[in-house]
């Protein structure tokens, strides 16, 4: 009996309990126990990765912990149980790997999608930091159509012809001369 039962037991512990059912007949439940490494791939997605990755449904989770009951006559028992322990094992391995199978691609599926996001912000945060350094760039240099605040205005050009006119205004010159009173 514990040797058709060894592979599960070495994943998960398991309870056996015999009961008599009647006069005649005996129950055999072989109950496999649940453990915290059951509900740890669904743990693992969490709130933010709940849209891109399915967690495992509960139904599989349960099903790792599936009794598997025998009733029948001591004799009955006897002739059947070995085989039935054989085949109990070997259905509940076969999930233990789906299940197992499944917990290692949602860690990966959620590796991948923190290495994602991890990448998107260092691209956004160098684009951001692109934009502001140009900004910046673009703020040293001055436009030279426009004038600047600290630099002086060019003359305005003499005049080169005696009908041009210039718009300054003539300097005050001190006439020797002039009549008048002082």
């Amino acid at each position: 009996m514990f040797q058709e039962l060894m592979p599960l037991i070495k994943s998960r512990p398991l309870m056996i309990t015999v009961a008599s059912e009647g006069d005649s007949k005996v129950r055999v439940n072989v109950i496999p126990k649940p453990i915290d490494k059951d509900k740890a791939p669904n743990n693992k997605i969490g709130g933010v990765h709940s849209k891109e990755v399915a967690p495992i449904p509960d139904e599989a989770v349960t099903g790792l912990t599936t009794p598997l009951c025998i009733t029948g006559t001591p004799e009955e028992v006897d002739a059947g149980l070995t085989e039935a322990l054989t085949k109990f094992t070997s259905a509940h391995l076969t999930l233990q790997q789906s299940f197992d199978t499944a917990a290692t691609t949602i860690a990966d599926a959620v590796k991948a999608i923190d290495e994602r996001e991890r990448l998107k912000k260092e691209k956004d945060k160098a684009n951001n930091k692109k934009t502001a350094t140009a900004k910046t760039d673009d703020s040293k240099k001055s436009d030279p159509g426009l004038p600047s605040l600290f630099t002086a205005q060019p003359p305005a050009p003499d005049a080169v012809s005696a009908n041009d006119v210039t718009s300054r205004p003539e300097p005050a010159t001190d006439h020797e001369g002039d009549d008048e009173e002082e």
